[in-house]
């Protein structure tokens, strides 16, 4: 393993990706006395206080260089969104179908009882497509998971070891000699 530029041998202006990277970032809290002048309907005047700014900031070197993101876990609400949806969908179904009995009791009409029947099929159906719905996309998201995370793993392996060279402005792997631009990165690390 080489720790030297491969364009020009040396290691004087290496350093390596991940402390690039953390040497690019930074967080802070900034307050102090502020001024202005401020232009309202052609007067104006001038103005002062106190301010307090939050941030942070990320140089574009640390940016180009930052590591790849890791695939989204599969995860979330799973069936529980099902539940959010169907309770007002069956407190509804609930509520038409008892009235709708109810107005049977009371005229008899047929019309109401297979209304109430409808009602109750369209619910049931609704509720066994929205099951089966959310079972598929969750299996969706298992296998994309399953597929880009050992890719991802090997991409971050790979970026763990990398060096930047300040001097050629290139990326490195001293493991297999291979370089690259900043900007060409992410393909770099996925090859």
């Amino acid at each position: 393993m080489n720790l030297a530029c491969p364009i020009d041998n040396k290691d004087d202006s290496i350093q390596k990706v991940s402390a690039v990277v953390a040497s690019g970032q930074s967080i802070g809290t900034f307050s102090g006395p502020t001024s202005g002048t401020v232009t309202y309907d052609g007067k104006s005047g001038n103005v002062s206080g106190h301010s307090t700014l939050s941030g942070s900031s990320t140089s574009q070197l640390a940016t180009l260089l930052s590591p790849p993101k890791e695939p989204a876990k599969p995860g979330g609400f799973g069936g529980l969104w099902v539940v959010l949806w169907i309770v007002p969908f069956f407190a509804a179904s609930i509520i038409v179908n008892l009235s709708l009995l109810f107005t049977y009791v009371v005229s008899r009409d047929i019309a109401d009882i297979v209304g109430a029947v409808l009602g109750t099929i369209v619910f049931v159906v609704a509720f066994i497509y929205l099951i089966n719905f959310d079972k598929n996309k969750k299996a969706k998201d298992i296998v994309k998971y399953e597929k880009e995370k050992p890719k991802w793993d090997k991409a971050m392996s790979k970026w763990n070891r990398i060096y930047y060279c300040h001097k050629h402005d290139i990326v490195f792997d001293p493991e297999s000699g291979e370089s690259c631009s900043p900007s060409g990165l992410k393909n770099f690390l996925y090859q």
